[in-house]
């Protein structure tokens, strides 16, 4: 039933936004000067890392802060993998005030192929950095500490990826409720598939989760993930996928994303701090490293930069001042109107005229319209 009428008023909107346009929004005050003098000192640019190869297929690496009720069941199922290949583990415990290093420190003793670094906390970004940094194997994998694998991640993965020399290869997950102990639903099923080159618009059909995939270690030869920013993982889909000249997904669901009230995600939803314009920040940031690694300005960044500036930007901006929100949305629209494309599908032209006719309104129409999509499984 409620399905149903999600349908129903999707449909209303798909309409309104055919037939109605709203007066532009006009320019405003600027009236965010601290903000930017802020983040003029977060300027992402390319690094320079000098990987050492150490014979391994595959490097995990597995950021670690209070996970004292979780490293068992995540380190587990990342030791007891059933392959052929040689991989190896890193932990980087980020200034865990619990137990974690301890028990950490126990399964580095006890097998070979894990090593553990420390450091004072940091963040997630600054973790994972030290794990690309300190990587051997021909590809990288991202575990979140307070999930799990099945034990044939590492055997599915590799094997697709030497078959076709992918650069990137994702799979299917499950979303598993630990307080209910029991799996509720899984990931978008998809069919497998190959594409070389540019991903065009099925850059949008794959997660940009760092987790539920294999890498190419040589993909990070220039970059890391952004530091001191929420939503750090934007960089996947906007700068990897679009590197990577062979990208393969598997329907396989080999990774078991965990629920509990402490995920990250459900701490930053729905906010009142400002840090929320991280999201705008990090596409302007991403647009400017982009163009640094010399990637072409093609349809792929167009429709990330227009979904995250749409339906996301609306999302995670929902709770601060309006006025801050209105002069986000024009700053999007500039950045959207200097990425030039062509657009066939009605529904991108829809967009498209949003953001060059600075429409507020019918970008707050579109993002719902989007989300009950979303939510209720409905294209």
């Amino acid at each position: 039933m409620i399905k149903l009428l999600a349908k129903f008023v999707r449909k209303i909107i798909y309409v309104l936004l055919n037939v109605i346009s709203f007066p532009p929004l006009k320019h405003l005050d600027n009236s965010s000067n601290s903000l930017d003098n802020i983040y003029k000192n977060k300027k992402i640019e390319p690094v320079n890392h000098k990987f050492v190869f150490n014979g391994n297929d595959l490097t995990i690496i597995v950021p670690v802060f209070n996970g004292e009720k979780f490293i068992s069941r995540c380190a587990d199922s990342l030791i007891n993998q059933a392959t052929k290949y040689n991989y190896n583990i890193i932990f980087i415990n980020d200034g865990s005030v619990d137990k974690s290093l301890k028990i950490l420190r126990n399964y580095e003793k006890k097998h070979k192929n894990i090593s553990v670094y420390t450091q004072d906390n940091m963040g997630i970004s600054e973790a994972r950095n030290v794990g690309i940094r300190n990587a051997g194997g021909k590809y990288i994998a991202f575990i979140d500490i307070d999930d799990y694998v099945s034990p044939t991640y590492v055997e599915k993965l590799l094997d697709n990826a030497y078959k076709i020399n992918a650069d990137i290869v994702r799979c299917n997950y499950y979303v598993y409720d630990i307080k209910e102990e029991k799996v509720i639903r899984t990931g978008s099923n998809q069919n497998d598939c190959v594409i070389k080159g540019d991903l065009d618009k099925n850059i949008l059909k794959f997660k940009g989760f760092p987790w539920g995939g294999i890498f190419k270690t040589n993909l990070w030869q220039d970059i890391e993930f952004p530091k001191d920013y929420w939503y750090e993982d934007m960089i996947i889909r906007m700068i990897l996928f679009r590197k990577a000249k062979t990208f393969s997904y598997i329907n396989d669901k080999l990774y078991y994303y965990c629920l509990h009230k402490n995920n990250i995600s459900n701490k930053i939803q729905n906010t009142t701090n400002l840090k929320c314009l991280d999201q705008y920040y990090l596409v302007e940031n991403l647009c400017h490293l982009s163009s640094k690694l010399n990637l072409k300005s093609d349809n792929a960044l167009y429709y990330v930069i227009a979904y995250e500036l749409s339906v996301i930007l609306w999302l995670r901006t929902r709770s601060i001042p309006a006025i801050l929100r209105k002069e986000y949305f024009l700053r999007a629209c500039k950045i959207i109107n200097q990425t030039k494309v062509k657009l066939n599908n009605k529904e991108d032209i829809i967009l498209n005229r949003i953001f060059s006719n600075k429409d507020h309104k019918s970008w707050k129409l579109y993002a719902i319209y989007k989300m009950l999509g979303v939510k209720f499984g409905i294209e």
